[in-house]
């Protein structure tokens, strides 16, 4: 999400927020008759929710375009490795 947001404007963030929040909701509709479905529900909510925690630090800070460096949930190890987290799986 970090990489698709960064440039975005306040308005484009919540924009991809309530888009990753109507895939959520589309996707736990499918999963109630599609086991595929399923297996990507988890993926869908975690992505609304990072698209949801970029617009609540954007509107906090006051930041008008969003730079991953100028996050505070973001360590510098996380922006110098960013592929690092998924790699130790944590």
């Amino acid at each position: 999400m970090r990489e698709q947001a960064t440039g975005m404007t306040p308005e484009a963030i919540s924009e991809a927020a309530a888009e990753a929040q109507e895939s959520e909701r589309e996707t736990a509709g499918r999963a109630l008759d599609n086991y595929d479905a399923e297996e990507f529900l988890p993926t869908r909510r975690v992505e609304h929710q990072e698209w949801r925690r970029i617009e609540t630090v954007m509107t906090e800070s006051g930041m008008q375009t969003y730079a991953p460096e100028n996050d505070p949930e973001i360590s510098e190890n996380e922006l110098m490795n960013p592929l690092r987290k998924h790699l130790d799986g944590k």
